[in-house]
């Protein structure tokens, strides 16, 4: 992101890496070489036998059988619970929304009663046993024009933790530095980033926001508290 100025500072007050470096490590370990080769002692001891088929007693038709048998794929129906009401203090919890296709569910997490914000950023915990985020889509909008940009990062950080973090940037200033460029008012429920989950195996996952991970930065650079509101997806399998 080249409007990104003052990146390292900015990259430092965030208290969990929300911009995390994908590290492509090469080689091979107990790969074997083009060039590597079978010594000529055991070579010679490799014995090439062809057996009937009827030796083996596989019945002729069996690979008419196996193309008979249905390839069934299990289907699964998604639902969420939140675990507790949402409150009138600052708060990020999820909401639900339907889903395009099935055996998928959409989530949404939103902020609301923050004040004046300039930068958020958060972890979203799920079971990767039993869901599997597919798609991911940023919503947050903390100022855009000629001098000022919404600049948002999303992904898996590793199996089942989902990474996020948005904030404002000016042409001049960061929102990090102690003397930010403001912010934009979130009282109302505000969507920060969506995930569509896609079930893998029957049973509850829980999806968490866990507060070591929240930071939510207010337009005068100062911390925002917040009570984070999660829940459980319940896999249930469809039965025909």
């Amino acid at each position: 992101m080249d409007n990104m100025g003052g990146v390292g500072e900015w990259r430092c007050a965030w208290p969990v890496s929300v911009l995390a470096a994908l590290l492509v490590c090469g080689g091979c370990l107990g790969c074997a070489s083009g060039t590597d080769s079978v010594p000529a002692d055991v070579r010679e001891d490799i014995v090439s036998t062809d057996v009937p088929v009827a030796d083996l007693g596989i019945p002729e038709d069996a690979t008419d059988l196996r193309k008979e048998l249905p390839d069934v794929a299990t289907t699964y129906s998604l639902s969420f619970q939140p675990a507790g009401y949402v409150t009138d203090q600052p708060v990020l919890f999820l909401v639900e929304s339907p889903a395009p296709d099935p055996g998928t569910i959409l989530l949404g997490v939103y902020g609301r009663q923050l004040g004046t914000v300039a930068g958020v950023a958060f972890y979203l915990e799920y079971d990767p046993a039993r869901v599997e985020p597919v798609d991911f889509l940023k919503r947050a909008d903390f100022g855009s024009g000629a001098a000022v940009s919404t600049e948002q990062i999303a992904g898996v950080l590793r199996p089942g933790v989902i990474s996020y973090g948005g904030a404002r940037f000016c042409d001049e200033k960061n929102p990090w530095e102690s003397t930010s460029c403001g912010g934009v008012p979130i009282l109302n429920a505000t969507e920060f980033l969506s995930v569509r989950f896609k079930a893998l195996a029957p049973g509850d996952a829980l999806l968490s926001l866990p507060s070591s991970s929240v930071l939510v930065r207010a337009g005068d650079y100062a911390s925002v508290p917040t009570v984070q509101v999660g829940g459980t997806l319940r896999v249930s399998e469809v039965t025909p």
